[in-house]
């Protein structure tokens, strides 16, 4: 079938009165500007299979200069996997297909491997060096003659599969000793070795290269892999270079071969589209898994900018080892605007985290599932002023001024509450928020001392409700500004975690006990009246 390829410039019109032209249909007849060019497989410029139908050429000769151009030789590829396939598309399977068997370099060096017995090996390394032109020597003395061995690093190779195929080493190479310069030939050795244990096993002999010179010249030396070869994690490649010698030579040749500089010596080696899955991470589909050291750097960035700083921009998460010894991670939003917190323990079924501003942690403590924020209000009206646990009670104004609890300044005084825990607590740490102020305008600096304790107790417990069962005391001590006003609103508080809550939970009765604790040093003077007091996570 005859190819016809049509490139168009500026314009064309498709004209079907020109069959005098000897094709019986429609001619194309071209502006004087236009450009058009035509690839024919006929030699002869010809459409037809016999020679009877008029050629394109005599035909197109009647638009003069204008006439386009005609090419005898083959169409261009224009690239793709088939006909139809626009060059600048692929899929992700014609992506693996053009890369499986992609070779990975190995570039031959003198640094000395960690691999010293029965010999000293070399290194070969993914990257090059930079470093000036090597050499390694040997008089040959007979064949088979081993010259150097190379390996990699105990982190090579990344990947895991050798595939059937030809391997390559590109090398440079020379003889010297006058007459026997010629008389050499070098071949290589694939072998791959466990670490530890240090167990080799032979894997390709390449065949022999043509006979060196004494001009310093590039050989590519190939070896068959006949079968897929499948690598442990820790698997190290060896290469070993040796020297063949003809029988008839005046002396032993010496057999130079070179690396690094201008004379690099490399090791192709075949793998699958899965060694790269180390390296690349794919636009759908794909997991980035497994360990990847970020070597020397102190903080991990996710850019939000064509050149991060750290940090800059809003959207960009920022990981820092000064954040990760307080086990959190910051997001940007022009500024920090959260705290992503990390814990050292692992949480069971429904625990909580929680902030130990002292150690710098964060734990995780028992949780009970709640619903919501968990808050409660301490009216004071709703105050216990008598029992067993009250020995003097507070006093409770509800004149015409606001529901206030007056607490003594020289005798303690007292008040319970009882409620039932409500299924928002989350069995988080629990804050006491106490709004008060001192009736008496204080002088100097003076302290207000509170004292508070919890009973709580579930359904089935083996407890007395009506005897004192309180967890130990969580006390706070406050300290007023400078000559107090009276009446001015103050804020104390105290925490609780669950535990000292007397491990409270959802459904739970509770008691709290509340006092003022007198006598101590700057004790305010006079009575300080609690406005209203408020428990929440």
């Amino acid at each position: 079938m005859k190819k016809l390829f049509l490139i168009f410039f500026f314009f064309l019109i498709v004209n079907n009165s020109c069959a005098d032209n000897g094709f019986g249909g429609s001619f194309v007849d071209f502006g004087p500007n236009s450009a058009f060019e035509i690839w024919l497989d006929d030699p002869n410029g010809n459409f037809g299979t016999t020679a009877s139908p008029p050629s394109v050429q005599s035909a197109l000769d009647e638009l003069g200069a204008s006439k386009p151009s005609i090419h005898t030789s083959d169409m261009p590829d224009t690239g793709g996997t088939n006909d139809d396939h626009d060059p600048r598309y692929y899929t992700k399977d014609e992506v693996n297909d053009i890369v499986e068997g992609a070779a990975f370099d190995f570039f031959l060096n003198d640094t000395n491997s960690d691999i010293s017995a029965p010999t000293q090996y070399f290194v070969m390394d993914p990257t090059l060096t930079g470093e000036a032109e090597s050499s390694f020597s040997d008089t040959i003395t007979n064949d088979a003659f081993l010259i150097d061995t190379f390996a990699t690093s105990t982190s090579e190779p990344t990947f895991t599969e050798l595939i059937i195929g030809v391997y390559t080493l590109h090398i440079h190479a020379d003889t010297t000793t006058g007459a026997s310069t010629g008389t050499a030939r070098l071949y290589f050795e694939l072998w791959k070795r466990t670490h530890p244990g240090a167990v080799e096993t032979l894997l390709i002999t390449s065949e022999e290269s043509n006979l060196l010179t004494g001009v310093k010249t590039s050989l590519e030396i190939h070896g068959s892999l006949t079968a897929d070869t499948v690598l442990d994690v820790t698997d190290r490649l060896v290469i070993k270079v040796y020297a063949n010698i003809e029988v008839s030579r005046p002396t032993d040749p010496v057999v130079t071969f070179y690396a690094e500089g201008t004379t690099s010596t490399l090791f192709e080696v075949k793998t699958t589209i899965a060694a790269f899955d180390d390296r690349y991470i794919e636009v759908l589909g794909d997991t980035y898994a497994g360990v990847h050291d970020a070597g020397g750097a102190t903080s991990f960035e996710i850019p939000n900018d064509a050149a991060p700083t750290l940090p800059n921009v809003t959207g960009e998460v920022v990981v820092d080892t000064n954040l990760i010894t307080q086990g959190m991670m910051q997001v940007y939003l022009a500024s920090a605007i959260a705290n992503i917190v990390a814990t050292t323990d692992t949480p069971a079924d429904n625990e909580v985290p929680t902030y130990d501003s002292g150690g710098g942690t964060v734990q995780w403590e028992a949780g009970g599932g709640g619903a919501g924020t968990y808050f409660k209000h301490f009216t004071i009206q709703a105050g216990k002023l008598t029992g067993g646990d009250i020995t003097n009670s507070m006093g409770i104004d509800a004149g015409e001024r606001p529901w206030r609890g007056l607490l003594d300044d020289s005798t303690e005084e007292e008040v319970t509450w009882q409620f039932v825990c409500d299924p928002n607590y989350a069995s988080g740490t629990l804050t006491l928020e106490i709004l008060f102020s001192v009736v008496t305008t204080q002088s100097g600096d003076k302290d207000v001392k509170f004292d508070v304790k919890v009973m709580a107790a579930t359904s089935g417990d083996a407890e007395d409700w009506n005897t004192d069962g309180f967890a130990a005391e969580r006390t706070v001590t406050h300290d007023l500004a400078t000559d107090q006003v009276a009446g001015r609103p103050r804020l104390a508080t105290i925490t609780f975690t669950q535990a000292q809550a007397d491990g409270m939970n959802i459904d739970d009765i509770v008691r709290v006990h509340f006092a003022r604790d007198v006598g101590v040093a700057n004790d305010a003077t006079g009575d300080v009246e609690i406005f209203d007091m408020l428990w929440h996570e």
